[in-house]
This record gives structure tokens, sequence and C-alpha cells, in this order.
């Protein structure tokens, strides 16, 4: 679980296609086959996606 810093309102957002594009690069901390995070780094915000 992750708690914000501030409102979430406030947060700068990356832009997804480019944090897309980076995610889609092998990755040493998770299976990226398997999991697609979003931005790949850790950050107050992230998107996952996981094919059931």
């Amino acid at each position: 679980m992750h708690i914000p810093k501030g409102p979430t309102a406030g947060l700068e957002l990356a832009l997804f296609e480019p944090a897309l594009q980076a995610a889609l690069q092998p990755s040493p901390d998770y299976d990226a086959a398997r999991w697609l995070y979003v931005p790949n780094t850790y950050s107050e915000y992230r998107y996952i996606w996981h094919p059931r």
C-alpha cells in the first residue's frame, strides 16, 4: 500500500506513451512478460496491467 505525500490532483503526471515505451523494456526488478508497470520506476502513482 502506498500513501501519497499530498493531494494526487497536484501531481505532475508523466506522459503515458514515453513511460509505456520504457516499461516495455526488460527489467531486472520484475517479469515484464507478465506484468506491465507504467512508469516502471517508483513514483507517487503507477498504472498496473496484468492479464488474467
